[in-house]
């Protein structure tokens, strides 16, 4: 349950390290931990 890996996961922006989530607001680092995780589907 990785941000990285997470269908809400907003990736970082003009080199940013962090991204955003699509439902909690503020930078969102993408090796964290989230409980409200979401699979991302396969592409």
């Amino acid at each position: 349950k990785w941000r990285h890996n997470c269908a809400l996961y907003v990736e970082p922006k003009d080199g940013a390290t962090c991204g955003g989530c699509q439902i909690i607001k503020g930078p969102i680092n993408p090796d964290g931990w989230c409980m409200q995780w979401v699979a991302k589907q396969p592409s």
